[in-house]
């Protein structure tokens, strides 16, 4: 199993295990050498020599037991992720894809025609469409954003760092957005979070989970409650 798929307190555990049998080792081995350390010499001129030698080479001994211990838990404290790390939160075999359909809504424009036109509007490892409802002509465009660990390193990497409520928080900035709502995430797990972006009149949803994040958004739109069931749908299509 790779360092990195420890937790903190499991590495902790293990460091502190670590370091009382190094303990042990060493006071052992004080206690096994004491005759040596103290030697009768043939010699009175050597006693002083003899005794410096054993000492030292005790002392080596020692410092190698303390060394090795330090080498195996340095790294696995520095690899360790966080106990409550959104990546802890449940399966991590989550991927996610842009459907070309979504109950009434059909996809307009996908990632590749997107980045065709603006390249970098999209970041790296996200897949964006935008959808509108077949049978509702006037309704708000939909935008859907997906991405998974399995195919974007630089989430992977913050789900291993941050918890599920740190991630939602850092995307809902306070002064960009308000009303900011927790909604019920349904039988996919994770957390979900919607508000209102009101410099632009949309309505954003996200939700997190250990494997994935999405953001589905409303344009020219401030119902919370309409985001809310738009956002669980098209995540329970996007989502496998």
């Amino acid at each position: 199993m790779p360092l990195a798929a420890h937790t903190v307190s499991y590495a902790e555990h293990v460091t502190l295990a670590l370091l009382a049998a190094a303990g042990v080792i060493t006071l052992g081995l004080w206690i096994w050498t004491r005759r040596m350390r103290d030697p009768v010499a043939a010699m009175p001129a050597d006693l002083a020599k003899t005794a410096v030698r054993r000492r030292a080479l005790v002392r080596g001994v020692g410092s190698i037991v303390w060394v090795a211990v330090l080498g195996v838990s340095g790294p696995l404290l520095r690899n360790a992720i966080p106990d409550h790390a959104a990546v802890r939160s449940g399966p991590t075999d989550r991927q996610v894809e842009v459907d070309q359909v979504v109950g009434n809504h059909s996809l307009v424009n996908g990632t590749d025609e997107l980045r065709a036109r603006e390249p970098a509007a999209i970041g790296a490892g996200w897949h964006v469409g935008f959808y509108a409802d077949r049978a509702e002509p006037r309704g708000p465009v939909i935008v859907l954003a997906v991405s998974d660990a399995a195919g974007n390193p630089a989430l992977a990497a913050e789900k291993s760092r941050l918890t599920l409520d740190q991630e939602l928080t850092s995307f809902f900035d306070e002064p960009y957005h308000a009303r900011i709502t927790d909604v019920d995430p349904g039988p996919l797990g994770g957390m979900v979070r919607c508000g209102i972006r009101w410099a632009e009149q949309a309505v954003e949803c996200r939700w997190d989970d250990a494997a994935t994040s999405g953001i589905v958004t409303l344009l020219d739109s401030e119902d919370l409650d309409q985001a809310a069931l738009l956002a669980l749908r098209f995540r329970s299509v996007a989502e496998h």
